[in-house]
């Protein structure tokens, strides 16, 4: 005899920031295969006992993918492009889109989504929480929502669908850049960006000392002092910041470097 109940709502681990820098140096990480055939290079070491994981994800032949329609149980995800292009769909968003280099994307829990193709060289930086969720697959789904059903304005777990497009910016490009994230996920997870360009460096920043944050550089190189501690970052490297203030300097005339930054329960 086999019952099927409904999956009981599991609460994910306290997100607690690491006592110090937590690094995750670029060229070090082994890169595993996984869906779709896209290569997983782990960001977070030990994964905070559970409670966060993270992944730079590249496919380098794009094409169309072979992806279901499926959906996430957990507390907060996103995605940040760096490179190339895929388009995706996702529930009560109308038709797919095309997610770039420099957009994000906030998916709230359990809505519905599905790859459909991408570019050569796609990446993208995926951070979850908690680290270990179930990835539930609908055989009957069908994306994109119908125009008809489709309702922008819709929560799930309280947060709403959110994409930050690096086309809308209007210049001048400041040197800090909010997405927006942190509103539509209500507080539980947010992402910016800091950017140094030659007639705009990023000097001395004080970065927030609220929440746990994981920094991931997405070009150039940056100088991170906190406590005792003076580390240089260089380009796809990651660190989870210790709690406490953290000021971060750019020391190369073009860098970028993505934020992002978690409650704490």
């Amino acid at each position: 005899r086999v019952r099927f109940t409904a999956e009981p709502a599991a609460l994910p681990p306290p997100v607690r920031a690491p006592r110090r820098v937590l690094l995750c140096r670029g060229a070090a990480a082994r890169p595993t295969v996984g869906r779709a055939g896209m290569l997983y290079h782990e960001l977070v070491p030990g994964r905070l006992g559970g409670a966060l994981a993270a992944a730079r994800i590249r496919k380098e032949r794009g094409g169309p993918i072979d992806d279901a329609v499926h959906h996430h149980r957990l507390a907060a995800h996103v995605l940040h492009g760096r490179s190339g292009w895929a388009r995706v769909a996702y529930e009560g968003q109308r038709e797919p889109f095309v997610l770039g280099a420099g957009d994000t994307v906030l998916q709230p829990p359990t809505i519905r989504h599905r790859v459909l193709e991408c570019s050569d060289g796609f990446e993208a930086i995926e951070v979850v929480c908690p680290a270990e969720h179930a990835t539930c697959f609908d055989a009957d789904g069908v994306l994109p929502t119908p125009a008809e059903l489709a309702d922008a304005a819709r929560t799930w777990a309280g947060q709403r669908f959110a994409w930050h497009r690096l086309s809308d910016e209007r210049p001048p490009r400041r040197p800090i850049v909010t997405t927006g994230i942190g509103t539509a996920s209500g507080g539980r997870i947010d992402v910016r960006l800091f950017r140094s360009e030659p007639d705009q460096p990023l000097d001395a920043t004080e970065l927030d000392a609220g929440g746990t944050a994981l920094l991931f550089v997405l070009r150039g190189q940056f100088v991170l002092r906190c406590a005792d501690e003076t580390l240089a970052l260089g380009e796809d490297d990651a660190c989870v910041l210790p709690a406490g203030p953290v000021t971060l300097t750019a020391t190369w005339p073009s860098s970028k470097l993505l934020e992002v930054r978690l409650a704490v329960r």
